[in-house]
């Protein structure tokens, strides 16, 4: 079994630097970025376990919320990746999954963010992972006939949760067919079930978009809000 590389004092070093970088990114004052072994990086799940060790028997040091800024340090060990933050005015560091933290970039904070879509909402302890719009044609009119949206859900909570959750969310899309003045707006459900092993559970839920009735083709679709619960 690998063990944690012992913190030295270069690790405190290291850390004091990137705490610096963060500062700078809040109030925006050009600071030393000399450290390029340290990355920035944030939280990207609801309730994130920073443990002592790089293993679900660790002793769990803090628990980080969603956002919360961070820096990834060169500890790797199979998944688990070496951290520090900022809490209570002190730097503590630790381990956590790899997958529940996302790097970010350095970009200016003058420069314009970059166009995309908007980020589903979630429930907590919920957050949706990933989603997927798959529109089957139809060759008759020459539009779309339906459409299937796969939405994957994740459930990241106390590691003594175990058990079944039934997971139901709620999709509006927006529907445009040929000659439309303006768009239609539909809601849908769907359903399933999810399994949580040690605080940890990940499924898909299935929603089928259908048009309403039109003598004109279903040209295009978007999803334009997701939001998931869970009932247990």
């Amino acid at each position: 079994m690998q063990t944690a590389p012992a913190f030295t004092a270069r690790g405190d070093t290291m850390i004091h630097r990137c705490c610096a970088m963060l500062t700078c990114m809040v109030v925006f004052i050009p600071c030393d970025m000399r450290a390029e072994e340290m990355k920035l990086g944030v939280v990207v799940t609801q309730k994130l376990n920073m443990r002592a060790q790089p293993n679900t028997q660790g002793a769990v040091v803090a628990e980080l919320p969603l956002g919360m800024k961070i820096a990834i340090l060169s500890g790797h060990v199979g998944d688990w990746r070496e951290i520090g933050a900022v809490i209570d005015n002190a730097t503590k560091t630790g381990w956590v999954r790899e997958k529940f933290i996302a790097e970010v970039s350095r970009t200016p904070p003058n420069s314009p963010p970059e166009a995309g879509p908007k980020a589903p909402r979630y429930t907590s302890p919920f957050s949706i992972s990933n989603s997927d719009l798959d529109c089957k044609e139809d060759y008759i009119s020459g539009g779309y006939s339906s459409c299937d949206y796969t939405v994957t859900v994740e459930y990241n909570g106390d590691r003594d949760v175990e058990g079944t959750f039934s997971v139901s969310c709620d999709v509006e899309a927006r529907m445009e067919h040929r000659d439309d003045l303006l768009p239609s707006r539909r809601s849908f459900q769907g359903y399933s079930t999810l399994y949580v092993s040690s605080g940890y559970g990940s499924t898909t839920v299935d929603v089928t978009l259908r048009p309403g009735f039109s003598l004109e083709p279903l040209l295009r679709v978007k999803v334009t809000d997701t939001q998931c619960r869970y009932d247990r």
